[in-house]
């Protein structure tokens, strides 16, 4: 475990480079609130063993350190824009006992905008799978 990655990305739309992102490897993690074109001295870094609230950014004295934890981010991000969920998303399957209920926003509907939350009208669909049988239906604007 001392020697692995450990990838942190929040949200559910489409990932952004360097969007809410971060790397931990050993004691020292990576953060990034960014977007993709920014520079070293555009992301935070910590030392989480002597800093476990990650209250001091040290990236200043430690771009070496956080230039290697950007490489290793840059490749575990391009395998997650790449993995096969992402780029074929599967159906949202609808009366599957692993995941009952189900609900349905807008974060998941199939051929979203970006800046979704910015639009007034948006229109777009679930592609959903629906398995036979009686459902409860609660529809919330």
């Amino acid at each position: 475990w001392k020697n692995r990655s450990l990838f942190f990305y929040w949200t559910r739309n489409y990932p952004e480079l360097y969007n809410n992102i971060a790397l931990q490897k050993g004691s020292y993690k990576l953060v990034g609130h960014t977007n993709y074109n920014e520079g070293i001295d555009g992301f935070e870094l910590f030392d989480t063993a002597k800093d476990p609230y990650e209250q001091s950014n040290i990236i200043k004295g430690h771009t070496d350190i956080a230039e290697n934890l950007k490489i290793d981010l840059d490749q575990i991000f391009n395998d997650l824009v790449n993995s096969p969920n992402l780029v074929n998303q599967p159906r949202i399957i609808i009366g599957n006992e692993h995941e009952n209920p189900v609900f349905l926003n807008r974060n998941d509907v199939y051929g979203r905008e970006r800046g979704i939350w910015n639009l007034e009208e948006f229109y777009g669909k679930w592609r959903v799978s629906i398995s036979e049988g009686l459902y409860n239906i609660k529809i919330r604007f």
